[in-house]
């Protein structure tokens, strides 16, 4: 999670808002309608008024969640990827059968699907809670 003096600072910039805002929403991210709408409102409507704290952390978080990470509980994302590979089929949910799907081949991941590659390894029995 961002410290507080970063989320103050990003709230408090409005060019900064509104080009961190641009970037997320331009990204490839499958954002979801609500996320897409708070990103467009910053860009559009954001004027010189600081961010509220709850904006900020939201903001922050999702800004965070768009990383790209390329371990997860010190393992190596492209090896868990292709040790679910095989085993995919024996997932419980269509969506998650998809994900693995597509991100076979890729070495990091974005750290908001971090939880689900986690929980279909464990699913899948290659790591322990």
């Amino acid at each position: 999670m961002a410290s507080y003096k970063d989320m103050l600072a990003l709230g408090r910039n409005p060019v900064r808002v509104r080009a961190v805002a641009r970037r997320l929403l331009a990204s490839a991210e499958d954002w979801t309608e609500w996320e897409r709408d708070f990103f467009e409102g910053l860009v559009a409507e954001y004027g010189s008024d600081a961010l509220s704290p709850p904006q900020r952390e939201k903001l922050a978080e999702l800004r965070r969640g768009a990383e790209y990470v390329s371990k997860v509980e010190e393992l190596d994302v492209a090896s868990l990827i292709e040790k679910c590979w095989p085993l995919r089929l024996d997932l419980d949910y269509e969506d998650d059968i998809a994900f693995i799907e597509r991100e076979r081949g890729s070495t990091s991941i974005r750290r908001r699907h971090v939880e689900r590659l986690v929980r279909c390894c464990r699913k899948l029995g290659l790591i322990y809670p």
